[in-house]
């Protein structure tokens, strides 16, 4: 995610570069896309085991929906 943000953060403008700015910027949203969704797994999967029995499927569902 540090990567793609990066990208975002040093790429020129449009003015300067055309068509490839927003190019540019697309692949670097794909890839801090990409690393948060890499994330949402594990996080599902350690709330439900910490979780009390009869809450665990709600901390599931919420980490999934709403990473």
């Amino acid at each position: 995610m540090c990567f793609g943000s990066l990208i975002i953060a040093v790429t020129p403008t449009y003015a300067s570069i055309g068509l490839a700015a927003p190019a540019i910027l697309a692949a670097a949203r794909i890839i801090e896309v990409s690393a948060s969704a890499a994330n949402t797994a594990p996080a599902a999967t350690y709330l439900s085991e910490v979780a009390d029995a009869n809450q665990s499927g709600l901390l599931f569902q919420l980490s999934i929906r709403h990473p």
